[in-house]
């Protein structure tokens, strides 16, 4: 994207409803408290830049894209951040958490509410505005894909679980070393390559979102007063 029309503070503001600063210090509080952790200050120091000046933030920020823009703290979509800002007080329970149909709609439809806001009030160029839907659109999709994946890992590690453990008789057994002669890394990349298929698989035969129900949703919340 080429928005020149405000900073790229101001545009982190109208993406995410929140100031910058603001924001990634409340995810950084909840996310700790999700994870059953707080900060202390004699025992726990985070790694969180002193709070920015307007310059200091707009460089901080990337805004080549609402991807970008929205990151998690790792670089990447974070549902576990994007869980708690729409879902205060969330808890991770058995092998994971995912958003719902309803919690992926209100999100990227809140983002494309306000960028529709901003346009009417004057924010955006007619192009602006259109580079900020074309990425909006990449972002939503990217996020729903994101989800889907993480419902399919899940439920794959919830059933490759317990087949060993039915296999192994106790559940201490489950993860018990084998006597395959490869070396760690070698079998640590053999499951990945295999969970992945086993994703593609699921998603392809067992569950996917249905994208048309999905972004008509979205666009209820968009438009919705």
């Amino acid at each position: 994207m080429n928005i020149t029309s405000v900073s790229g503070s101001e545009l982190y503001k109208i993406l995410s409803g929140r100031s910058y600063e603001q924001d990634h210090r409340r995810l950084s509080e909840e996310n700790l408290s999700i994870l059953g952790a707080k900060r202390t200050e004699d025992r726990f120091e985070y790694s969180e830049k002193p709070a920015a000046s307007a310059k200091d933030t707009n460089e901080l920020i990337d805004d080549s894209s609402v991807e970008t823009i929205l990151k998690g703290a790792f670089g990447h979509i974070d549902l576990l951040e994007i869980k708690s800002k729409i879902s205060p007080g969330a808890t991770i329970t058995g092998f994971g958490f995912t958003l719902t149909e309803n919690e992926m709609s209100s999100y990227i439809g809140g983002i494309g509410k306000r960028i529709d806001e901003a346009y009417a009030a004057g924010k955006f160029t007619d192009d602006e505005y259109k580079q900020l839907n074309d990425s909006l659109k990449e972002y939503g999709e990217a996020l729903i894909t994101k989800n889907e994946r993480s419902i399919a890992a899940i439920n794959i590690t919830r059933e490759n679980y317990s087949l060993k453990v039915a296999a192994n008789s106790r559940p201490e057994d489950a993860y018990k070393s084998n006597s395959d002669p490869r070396s760690f890394q070698e079998k640590l990349d053999a499951k990945k390559a295999e969970l992945k298929q086993q994703i593609d698989d699921y998603i392809k035969n067992v569950f996917s979102f249905d994208r048309n129900r999905l972004w008509n949703l979205i666009d209820l919340f968009r438009l919705g007063k």
